[in-house]
C-alpha cells in the first residue's frame, strides 16, 4: 500500500518597503562640486569687496569679482601684458559662462593732431637696382604750423622695406626707401615735435603690383598723425 505524499506548508512572500532618501536633505545640501565652487567663489567675492573698500576701488573689484563668480568654474589664459610688465589672465568664455577680459587701451591722440593734413607730402618710384626701382618719398615742411618742426633723420619704415638714404633740408625731407619683394605699400614714419610735444606723421605709399617695380610706376600716398611713445 502507497503512503500518501505529505504537502509541504504554503508560505506566503512579501516584499520588504523601498526606503527612498529625503528629498529636503538632497535640495538643502551642498555637497555638490558646482554648489561648493559657487560657495568659494562667493567667500572670494565678500573678501574682495572688503579689500576694495580700503583702495577706494570699490566698483571695479566688486564688478570684476561678480563677473568671477558667474563664470563659476570658467577656465582662463594668461597673455603678455601689454606694458612688458608681466601677463594677464584672461576668462575663457566657452559659450555657458560670463566674465571681463582686460584689453589693450586706446592709443592717446597725437600732441600735434591735425598737422599731417598741412603737409603736401609726395610719392614716387626713381631708378633702382636689378631687383627694382626704389621708393621717394618727400615731407615738406607743414603749410601754417611754424611751431612744428622735423627731427632730423627721425625716419624709419614700419613695414614694405628699408631705408636707404634720408635727405634733410630745411624746407623738407626726402626718404629714399628699398621696397621689400613682393609687397604693394611701403608704411614710412617721420618724426617731429611741436609746441604741444612730439608727434609723428605716418605716410603710408600703394601701388599696384606685385612684381619687379619700374621706374616711374604710379604710388598714391596718404598722410596720419600718431603720438609719439
Amino acid at each position: 500500500m502507497t503512503k500518501p505524499k505529505k504537502s509541504l506548508p504554503l508560505v506566503t512572500k512579501t516584499m520588504l518597503p523601498e526606503v527612498l532618501p529625503d528629498p529636503r536633505r538632497a535640495a538643502g545640501s551642498m555637497s555638490a562640486p558646482r554648489h561648493r565652487t559657487m560657495a568659494h567663489m562667493q567667500k572670494l567675492l565678500a573678501t574682495a569687496a572688503a579689500m576694495s573698500v580700503a583702495s577706494g576701488a570699490v566698483g571695479t573689484v566688486a564688478v570684476a569679482a561678480a563677473g568671477a563668480a558667474a563664470a563659476g568654474c570658467g577656465k582662463s589664459t594668461k597673455v603678455p601684458d601689454a606694458t612688458g610688465g608681466g601677463t594677464t589672465t584672461t576668462p575663457e568664455n566657452n559659450g555657458n559662462t560670463s566674465g571681463y577680459a582686460v584689453v589693450d587701451p586706446m592709443p592717446p591722440p597725437a600732441h600735434c593732431a591735425g598737422v599731417a593734413k598741412t603737409v603736401a607730402a609726395s610719392a614716387k618710384f626713381v631708378k633702382g637696382d636689378p631687383a627694382g626701382a626704389f621708393l621717394m618719398v618727400r615731407f615738406p615742411t607743414p603749410k601754417g604750423r611754424d611751431d612744428y618742426k622735423y627731427l632730423e633723420k627721425a625716419v624709419s619704415v614700419s613695414y614694405g622695406g628699408s631705408v636707404l638714404k634720408t635727405d634733410v633740408k630745411p624746407d623738407a625731407i626726402t626718404v629714399t626707401v628699398k621696397p621689400d619683394a613682393g609687397v604693394e605699400s611701403v608704411t614710412v614714419t617721420v618724426k617731429g615735435h611741436c609746441d604741444a610735444g612730439p608727434s609723428n606723421i605716418m605716410a603710408r605709399v600703394t601701388w599696384t603690383g606685385p612684381g619687379p617695380i619700374k621706374e616711374g610706376t604710379p604710388a598714391t600716398i596718404s598722410l596720419d598723425d600718431m603720438y609719439d611713445y
